[in-house]
């Protein structure tokens, strides 16, 4: 199994601009684009650089409390104090600040970058998450994680589980995707954790031993 070769390189990020409705960006456009995703150390990424640790964390939020709109600006849910700190650290390990989004229909907190947030939007993009209307469409989890090493692996499980966990380590049912997506998901979780999780009842099951083995 290759655990280095790059999931996105310079121009995995300058295709994502010549795409659809929004192909009539300049070569400026996009090249200023890649400056700033390479300033930042966001590309090219490998398995094992920092940078793609912290952006397989932001995927599995987005997949599974967040969304990217059509402009590809990511936004992300923070339900408690306990998941604010968690974000505003990946935030932090990307060296970019954030701000907050009060929702008016729902009165849910939130957060978008407060920078580069449409760069950023993209390098999710391009590792896996839909944006704009193909969000509302099937999912599937990232095709990296084929072949990502067991940490990366357990990482995005943890992120994922995280979010929507109770806190007292309670078996968690996942109601959401496709019943493939949901398959996808129940074996990725139990890969990772060494316990039982199964798909029943159009939810995924996670055990009360996998939910600690990887919420702890």
């Amino acid at each position: 199994m290759d655990h280095t070769a790059p999931p996105v390189t310079p121009a995995d990020l300058a295709r994502t601009y010549y795409r659809g409705r929004d192909g009539d960006h300049s070569r400026l456009d996009v090249a200023h684009a890649v400056r700033i995703a390479e300033a930042n150390g966001w590309i090219p990424l490998d398995f094992d650089c920092e940078a793609f640790r912290t952006l397989n964390r932001l995927v599995a939020w987005i997949l599974s409390d967040g969304s990217i709109d059509e402009r590809h600006l990511p936004t992300f849910v923070a339900a408690t104090r306990i998941d604010r700190h968690r974000l505003v650290g990946l935030f932090d390990d990307l060296g970019i600040d954030y701000r907050v989004v009060q929702d008016e229909r729902t009165g849910a907190t939130r957060y978008r970058p407060a920078v580069h947030a449409s760069v950023l939007g993209r390098l999710l993009s391009v590792l896996g998450v839909p944006a704009g209307p193909a969000a509302g469409g099937p999912i599937a989890l990232p095709g990296y994680l084929d072949r990502a090493p067991p940490r990366v692996r357990r990482e995005f499980a943890e992120t994922y589980l995280r979010n929507r966990a109770p806190e007292d380590g309670d078996i968690v049912l996942l109601r959401e995707g496709s019943i493939g997506y949901r398959f996808e998901l129940a074996a990725l979780i139990e890969a990772v954790s060494g316990e039982r999780v199964t798909v029943s009842g159009g939810a995924v099951v996670v055990s009360e031993d996998a939910t600690r083995s990887l919420c702890a």
